[in-house]
């Protein structure tokens, strides 16, 4: 079977680096329309990526409309507090203590405001009439409460205002906490199910720091930025729409003129913006190396204090912490950029129409409460503006997170089912490698030409210097890397046509460096199979020679074993990986130098189990002690990725070859 080709959304290298490349290509600049739409030129791909992103919002729509109508409300009584200023107390003010308007000079009013629309006879201006009119009586009915009860009615509207705002934003922001909450936890749901279909290459080239970086800080922020946006941005915006209406009524041409500076403060403040959104990007970058830095440091402490190594730690760490808090300052000198550039073109906008509209009223055009209304309504839609912008820098640095996270969710597996995969139930006749090579990368070749067939119930050693490919041949058996070239076979099939799963399900593997996790002795012998009756695995146990130093522990196979199940010795470690793979009865056995690491004691111990362990089944080993391999079937000697000697004991050993050599050197030794 020819490999196929490269998939363009795979990735299996560094992620970081892969970001960094693409945010060096784009080059082009940026148009007045890509500014003012936030659009960038350079990834056409983005509207897409959004669109799929925004497919986890759809569940919780319901909320997110609530919260928007929410908005609209905050931004309604934000805008009450100006018409109570101007239509409440500003004709108080003008009739003095006691003084009543009569009733038909303001109905009066109303006809006449009416009447310079035109000829009633149309039905948009009979509507305006109506309009009109019912201002008028409404007006005038307000003026037959007393001037003293009108202030107290005033007040009381301010402060009902205030509350209505003040409880609409509380419970607002309530619910939008709990829905970017529930849609965060669903895109890591997703991120991590993603996750888990990628390669052994992919995980080779991104240390888990990076990815937990991903899962947690750019998350958050992408749930800080869906908040800030629904509930701050929304209202500002509500509210500039409204204030931009009543200003339109109000002022005509010579309001837009001076909000017309007022708007352009958001070209500079998007080119801002943009640059935020490119900082923000590396600073999670080295967030990234900062998880990264603790987890391997926290992780390793055993070794950091053997070598007297905290000052050094120290250092290492003191290193990266200050260059992504240098990032994060450069990142908060940009947005520190944004509020006085709106704020003086805002202020710009807002002296013009002082001087414009101060002539007007001087000309008898305006009345006077309505200019000071527009006055007031203007500076807060500068308000609004400067929050706005606030809040698209706050909106860039949450769609750097959302390009992270995007990355990876959006990414494809490199090792997936074929179209006509079949699964299989177990390895029948043989286990066989035809033409196999393989490699990391282009310069990196690590196998070459690698032809063996092991038939079922046999056991094949595979023996080497450092380096020569034998752990890396025992990966492409459960398909954790593709081959480039041949194809690895069980019963004539090649492994490629299988499903992954059923695969996988024949195979168990146990490795030098054992992988446990911090939970109970019980969970991770039974690891993946959570119903597994305890005799079963207690039968597993007795059989890797684990039971008796399990009975011995506190809680017995209750017992919490820490992380990485550092609270065991290697020895024991190592059996319950053994009673691991015997509970999981494969057909096939990979063991990668399952004993290297071990005191003579423990290696008996654990010789013995592997002994259970191998019977009845087509075993591969990995083997650095030649002395565990002499009752192999088939031993292959590697070097430099090919197949140097190939043969039982008896026969390498009359060779006089490599292999020979590498059993005298161990004998001396």
């Amino acid at each position: 079977m020819v490999k196929p080709p490269p998939r363009p959304n795979v990735i299996v290298e560094d992620i970081d680096a892969l970001e960094a490349r693409r945010l060096k290509t784009r080059g082009r600049k940026y148009g007045l329309r890509d500014l003012l739409t936030g659009r960038d030129p350079d990834d056409e791909s983005q509207p897409a990526i959004y669109r799929r992103l925004f497919s986890f919002v759809k569940p919780f729509r319901s909320g997110l409309i609530a919260a928007l109508s929410m908005s609209a409300l905050a931004a309604a009584a934000k805008l009450g507090y100006v018409f109570i200023l101007q239509r409440v107390l500003e004709p108080i003010m003008d009739q003095g203590a006691g003084r009543i308007a009569p009733v038909m000079s303001h109905l009066a009013a109303g006809v006449a405001h009416a009447s310079a629309w035109g000829d009633p006879a149309s039905t948009g201006r009979r509507i305006a009439t109506h309009l009109a009119i019912a201002r008028g009586m409404a007006d005038a009915s307000w003026q037959g409460v007393p001037a003293q009860r009108q202030l107290l009615l005033a007040a009381g509207g301010m402060v009902l205002l205030s509350l209505v705002e003040q409880a609409n934003k509380y419970s607002q922001k309530l619910l939008m906490r709990s829905v970017s909450l529930d849609i965060v936890s669903t895109i890591r749901i997703a991120l991590f199910d993603r996750l888990m279909t990628f390669s052994m290459r992919f995980f080779q080239s991104n240390h888990s720091g990076k990815l937990m970086s991903r899962l947690t800080n750019d998350l958050n922020n992408l749930g800080t930025m869906l908040v800030d946006v629904t509930v701050d941005f929304t209202t500002d915006f509500f509210t500039l729409i409204g204030a931009l209406c009543y200003l339109w009524v109000q002022g005509g041409s010579v309001v837009l003129a001076g909000l017309a500076i007022a708007v352009m403060s958001f070209v500079p403040v998007q080119r801002i913006s943009r640059r935020i959104r490119r900082k923000e990007g590396s600073n999670q970058s080295r967030m990234g190396t900062l998880f990264m830095s603790l987890s391997e440091t926290l992780g390793s402490q055993k070794i950091v204090k053997a070598f007297n190594a905290e000052q050094f730690e120290r250092e290492r760490f003191r290193k990266v912490d200050l260059a992504y808090t240098d990032g994060r300052k450069q990142a908060a000198k940009l947005r520190a950029r944004v509020e006085p550039v709106v704020e003086i073109l805002g202020m710009l906008g807002v002296a013009m129409l002082v001087y414009f509209g101060g002539l007007q009223v001087i000309d008898g055009r305006w009345e006077k409460g309505s200019f000071f209304a527009i006055i007031l309504l203007l500076v807060q839609a500068v308000a609004a503006m400067r929050r706005l912008g606030d809040t698209n820098s706050k909106l860039n640095a949450g769609l750097s997170s959302a390009d992270r996270v995007a990355t990876m969710l959006y990414s494809e597996p490199e090792i997936v089912d074929a179209p006509d995969a079949v699964a299989i139930d177990g390895l029948h006749t043989s286990l066989a490698f035809r033409g196999v090579s393989y490699d990391h990368d282009p310069d990196h070749p690590v196998l070459r030409d690698i032809d063996f067939e092991l038939p079922k119930g046999h056991t094949l050693a595979l023996v080497g210097p450092t380096g020569s490919g034998k752990s890396t041949l025992g990966d492409l058996i459960p398909r954790f890397f593709d081959v480039d070239a041949g194809a690895a076979l069980i019963d004539g099939r090649d492994v490629r046509t299988i499903t992954l799963a059923s695969l996988r399900q024949q195979i168990a593997v146990v490795t030098q460096d054992t992988v446990l996790f911090r939970d109970t002795i019980a969970h991770n012998i039974a690891y993946g199979r959570p119903q597994t009756p305890m005799e079963d695995i207690v039968r597993a146990a007795k059989a890797a020679n684990a039971h008796d130093f399990i009975m011995r522990m506190p809680e017995g196979y209750e017992t919490e074993i820490g992380e990485r199940g550092l609270k065991l010795s290697g020895g024991e470690r190592q059996r319950v990986a053994i009673a691991r793979a015997l509970l999981k009865d494969a057909p096939i056995l990979i063991l990668d130098e399952a004993t290297s690491a071990l005191d003579t004691a423990s290696e008996a111990l654990v010789q013995d189990a592997i002994n259970h362990l191998k019977a009845g089944r087509t075993t591969v080993v990995i083997a650095h002690r030649l002395s565990t391999i002499r009752d192999a079937d088939l031993i292959l000697v590697l070097e430099r990725g090919r197949i140097r000697e190939r043969g039982t004991h008896d026969e390498l050993i009359a060779q006089r070859g490599l292999y020979a050599q590498m059993i005298s050197v161990q004998h001396r030794e």
